[in-house]
């Protein structure tokens, strides 16, 4: 994305509506809004702390601040190998959850599992959706099993 290029733009979908719905929020409030993420990589765990200050009436600054880096040892992802029987729905698609990253198990419905090989080379056929626990931070609701 080029400099300059509004921040939502690099958003999917109901994310980018998440985060419309905060940053308009904390627009119209003139307060800041705080948020935690995580974005891992396949071999460590990063959680991050979001704060949004609001500037004048139509802008917002976005500082995203480390703060837990460690190894995956913490226990929050057992590694699954890429095993395309496990994960591709029978259209052909692999749902990766685009807030935690995790694959949608397709025999143990309820499953979504950390696939880091996904991370070196997306597969074709991979489309973002959310796991329900992420649409429940999100939305407040879990979301129904694909």
């Amino acid at each position: 994305m080029a400099v300059g290029t509004p921040i939502l733009d690099a958003m999917p979908g109901r994310l980018r509506q998440y985060y419309q719905k905060a940053y308009s929020t904390c627009l119209s409030s003139g307060e800041p809004w705080h948020h935690e993420y995580e974005c891992s990589s396949p071999a460590d765990y990063r959680r991050f702390h979001q704060i949004v200050y609001p500037l004048h009436t139509t802008a917002v600054l976005v500082v995203n601040s480390l703060k837990v880096e460690a190894p995956d040892d913490l226990g929050t992802h057992v590694p699954r190998p890429p095993d395309e029987k496990i994960y591709r729905d029978h259209y052909g698609f692999i749902h990766q959850c685009a807030h935690c990253d995790r694959v949608a198990n397709q025999l143990e419905r309820q499953c979504w599992d950390w696939v880091p090989s996904r991370f070196r080379k997306i597969p074709e056929g991979t489309s973002h959706t959310f796991c329900p626990p992420c649409f429940g931070h999100y939305w407040g609701t879990p979301a129904q099993a694909l």
